[in-house]
């Protein structure tokens, strides 16, 4: 049975009994009682509950405990400020004002304690409601160390003690530009603040709120999340985002090819079992002897959010896409290609150094590197098959360049189709020695009028049974 608080506070003689007429200083454990709260995260005009934690510190047990929380800022206690109370403590609470909450524990009638030597115990969540312009902001919750802060043992011995302060955050997730809104704007945004280090730091309010899914990382499942979020799909959780898929999927790095008179261009493809909503690619290069230039996609879908930076010498790339997949057509198989010139005339490696996969649930895909590394060789950069290479530019308006090669005697025509798959001109009809080859279209048809905006395709054909077809864009 624990004595009268009251008690304690008043009778000298009390004291003298405990001490034995010895100092009580000498008697008070140096170490401390603490009330910790934490850092939380909620959405504008949410309860938070925050954990109230006693961390006993000391070789005695906590009998009584009083503190006093303080909240500076764009919040207020709610009507039951404190629940969750476990079985075994009693908790009053006197609201001094809005600010203000002094709160005293004891422990229920026949209980020794509130809490036993070198411990710690949660003894129930503090509850707040931001008020409706906290958006992007951090609530402080401070614990006051002044004379309401106050432990004593079983046996009325006063404890020192120490108070942890913590802070409401409060944000959406997804919501990146802090608009009280999730839409397409937050991909993009989070995309170029990922690909260009300018996240801020872990724990802060808005690294929580670019964080999704709620696991710690921010990375290109959470660019999915938040599409998923404007398609008003679920969202998958921290856990499920771990799941590996088992079918195969395939990549590998090219050998270098010819893209104009000066560059050399080298393809990353992937050939997946399935839709590929988000990439998240890294390279390694010799930056003193390799000029690489900004990366694209090959024949990519006309809404794909791609970013790519250069730092030191490691290229990243992080592409997603609204559609939830990043290749146009009917079979997933992204092609990416680099740009990429010699600065001496030596040979210099281009490394794959990391790859990741996310598919449009928003978990990742187990993918297979074949090939991970080409080196890049001055002279030695002939294709041994038939190419036909992006146009350039794309999209264009009102004239274009399309290139391939010719690895051996061959007749080629080159045809442009407009997407009904009727024939809008024919640009290439002829012999061809093997080589490298550049035709142009300036946007007009087999009658010389021009075609209207859209998307168009063109396919290169040989005698020998090769046929390649890419997609162009012309916009006016």
């Amino acid at each position: 049975m624990i004595a009268d608080r009251a008690h304690w506070e008043t009778s000298d003689t009390a004291i003298d009994d405990l001490t034995g007429g010895r100092s009580l200083f000498g008697l008070i454990p140096a170490d401390p009682v603490i009330v910790r709260l934490d850092t939380i995260f909620v959405a504008p005009g949410d309860t938070s509950r925050m954990p109230i934690t006693i961390v006993n510190t000391t070789d005695r047990q906590v009998g009584f405990l009083r503190f006093r929380v303080i909240l500076k800022g764009q919040a207020a206690f709610v009507q039951i400020p404190i629940s969750g109370i476990p079985e075994g403590v009693v908790i009053e609470t006197i609201s001094v004002d809005g600010e203000s909450l002094t709160v005293s524990v004891t422990p229920q009638f026949g209980q020794p304690s509130i809490i036993t030597g070198d411990t710690l115990r949660i003894i129930g969540e503090l509850r707040m409601i931001p008020d409706g312009d906290a958006l992007g902001k951090t609530v402080g919750v401070y614990i006051l160390e002044d004379t309401s802060f106050t432990a004593q043992d079983t046996s009325g011995l006063t404890l020192m003690t120490s108070g942890l302060d913590g802070a409401v955050q409060v944000g959406i997730r997804g919501d990146i530009n802090i608009d009280s809104r999730v839409n397409i704007l937050d991909a993009t945004s989070l995309v170029y603040r990922m690909i260009h280090d300018k996240l801020s730091a872990p724990g802060t309010i808005f690294y929580q709120t670019a964080d999704v899914n709620a696991d710690g990382l921010v990375n290109v499942v959470d660019v999915i999340g938040i599409i998923r979020m404007i398609l008003g799909l679920p969202l998958v959780d921290a856990v499920q985002t771990r799941t590996i898929h088992t079918a195969e999927t395939f990549a590998r790095l090219h050998a270098p090819r010819p893209i104009d008179n000066h560059s050399l261009g080298i393809l990353l493809s992937i050939k997946a079992g399935q839709h590929v909503a988000g990439l998240y690619a890294e390279f390694s290069f010799n930056s003193s002897q390799l000029r690489v230039s900004i990366p694209a996609f090959v024949d990519p879908p006309s809404d794909l959010i791609i970013e790519s930076a250069i730092h030191q010498n490691v290229l990243r790339v992080v592409a997603a896409s609204p559609s939830l997949s990043i290749s146009s057509g009917e079979e997933t198989e992204p092609t990416i290609i680099i740009p990429v010139r010699l600065l001496r005339n030596t040979g210099t490696d281009f490394s794959l150094t990391e790859l990741i996969l996310i598919d449009a649930q928003g978990q990742e895909i187990s993918v297979k590197v074949a090939r991970s590394r080409q080196t890049v060789i001055a002279g030695k950069q002939v294709p041994d098959t038939f190419a036909l290479y992006m146009n350039t530019p794309n999209p264009f308006n009102p004239r274009t360049q399309i290139s391939y090669y010719v690895p051996r005697t061959a007749r080629m025509t080159l045809k442009v189709y407009n997407l009904l798959g009727r024939q809008v001109i024919q640009l290439v009809d002829r012999k061809h020695a093997a080589g490298r080859y550049t035709t142009f279209w300036n946007a007009l048809n087999h009658q010389g009028e021009p075609v209207a905006s859209g998307i168009y395709l063109y396919r290169l054909t040989s005698d020998t049974g090769y046929v390649e077809t890419r997609k162009m864009t012309l916009l006016k």
